[in-house]
């Protein structure tokens, strides 16, 4: 659920609608890769997602904390 505030408050900060449809790319990190794979379609579902994919490196990510780390997380309207 942490992860699915951070991703909608990314959206309204990039200014995207609340019913835009969009694609994810996060960090592939440790801390985060075994939700993401576990809960994928959950995640997408609740953010309108359409593609949500782990990746190494990203272009121009946005770095929000969760649990005292920080995850680079890169959206963009699909």
């Amino acid at each position: 659920r942490e992860l699915i505030n951070r991703i909608q408050n990314l959206r309204k900060n990039s200014g995207l609608e609340i019913t835009d449809r969009i694609n994810i790319t996060i960090e592939d990190r440790q801390e985060v890769a075994s939700a993401v794979k576990n809960f994928k379609d959950y995640i997408a579902s609740q953010v309108l997602a359409t593609k949500l994919e782990l990746a190494a490196a990203l272009q121009e990510p946005a770095s929000v904390e969760m649990d005292g780390y920080n995850v680079n997380i890169q959206i963009c309207k699909a």
